[in-house]
């Protein structure tokens, strides 16, 4: 049988996945510390979700989860999410910003299909395999900072990525000569071997443990 909370937010029986929120919905909500998986389409048309909390909990995100959130400014991604979903994210027109943990390995694709406002993208060193069109038509997404670890990345991962001017990888490896066959010449590639870039202004030489940049505040991790 079904759990509702106060919300209306539907679970399994055994509270571990998230069946459903209500599509009237509007303002915060946090997942419950209960659940381990956010399951297809469960906040799917939520327009009046501005923000989401995923605890540490929650290992997968279900293809279509916060389809069409239009509304969600906020992501926060719990450090054991080791799945996100095709399209999972997908015409979350209002998000400007995006950090996956370093827990995510897969990245499916379309999931951040025209997500039209996002600005900058930080992608976890766990992430070894990034899916076709993962961030189609995202055309204000001007900076990436992503690990050398991966392993696949599909085509037209930013196909349509209009603005993309700077994509910073960390570490050693060939990641960099697989961007430059699917990105324009115009995108530059900054690789570094034990410092950060920050994505959002640039500066350089930050201490690979830090979590903000020092320059803009910006999230690193």
């Amino acid at each position: 049988m079904a759990y509702i909370d106060k919300y209306g937010v539907e679970f399994s029986d055994d509270h571990r996945t998230l069946v459903r929120c209500p599509k009237d919905f509007k303002g915060t909500y946090i997942i419950p510390n209960s659940v381990q998986r956010i399951g297809e389409k469960a906040f799917n048309g939520c327009n009046g979700i501005v923000t989401i909390i995923i605890p540490d909990s929650v290992n997968d995100i279900g293809n279509a989860a916060f389809y069409y959130c239009s509304s969600l400014i906020s992501i926060a991604i719990g450090n054991n999410v080791v799945r996100i979903g095709e399209q999972a994210f997908g015409f979350c027109c209002a998000l400007t910003s995006i950090v996956i943990p370093d827990s995510v390995t897969c990245i499916e694709k379309l999931a951040f299909d025209s997500c039209s406002n996002m600005k900058v993208a930080t992608i976890g060193s766990g992430v070894t395999n990034i899916g076709m069109g993962a961030f189609w038509e995202c055309v204000n997404l001007t900076s990436i900072t992503i690990s050398n670890g991966m392993t696949c990345v599909e085509d037209c991962v930013f196909h349509g990525c209009t603005s993309l001017t700077n994509i910073a990888i960390m570490g050693r490896g060939s990641l960099a000569e697989r961007l430059k066959e699917i990105l324009p010449d115009s995108v530059k590639i900054k690789v570094s071997e034990t410092k950060l870039v920050c994505p959002h202004c640039g500066c350089e030489d930050i201490p690979s443990s830090a979590f903000f940049c020092p320059e803009c505040g910006t999230k690193l991790r």
